[in-house]
């Protein structure tokens, strides 16, 4: 399947993601649209596929983040988008999808980096990948470096 961007129009994130949706899937006869956030560097092929292939059976697929986010979610019917990405944006556009009567399936849970949790779980995880010889997410792991973050003893982000 091919990947493409879409120019997002609306006035806050829920009537982007809403309108680039329920256009793909309505005017443009998609059979499902895949929204993922560019702040999930653990994201790989394996998950996406595994999303992919949950739409065949699931209407919507959440992929959950950290602190109720979500770092995917898939689409192969519409949903009534308004406020669907309101915190916690994981319940939310669940719910959103049970109310309409769509089937709800769920990718891996991943970290994203715009909170500091989310950010200490990616480091974590990038150190994990490291110690098991299993790379992953080669420039964040760089940058990361780079900026000698690491998370500490007592759980907190510190710079070496």
């Amino acid at each position: 399947a091919a990947v493409r961007f879409e120019r997002q129009v609306g006035s806050n994130r829920s009537a982007r993601v809403g309108n680039t949706v329920t256009h793909l899937l309505e005017r443009e006869g998609v059979q499902s649209v895949g929204v993922l956030e560019p702040t999930v560097p653990l994201v790989t092929r394996t998950e996406i596929d595994g999303a992919a292939m949950s739409l065949r059976r699931h209407e919507v697929v959440l992929g959950p983040s950290t602190e109720g986010s979500t770092y995917f979610a898939g689409f192969s019917e519409p949903i009534d988008f308004t406020d669907a990405y309101a915190t916690p944006e994981l319940s939310t556009l669940a719910r959103r999808a049970a109310d309409d009567g769509l089937g709800v399936g769920f990718a891996p849970m991943l970290p994203t980096v715009p909170t500091a949790t989310g950010l200490r779980a990616t480091i974590a995880g990038l150190e994990a990948r490291s110690a098991a010889e299993r790379p992953g997410a080669e420039a964040t792991a760089a940058l990361v470096d780079e900026l000698g973050i690491r998370v500490g003893d007592d759980g907190g982000l510190e710079r070496e």
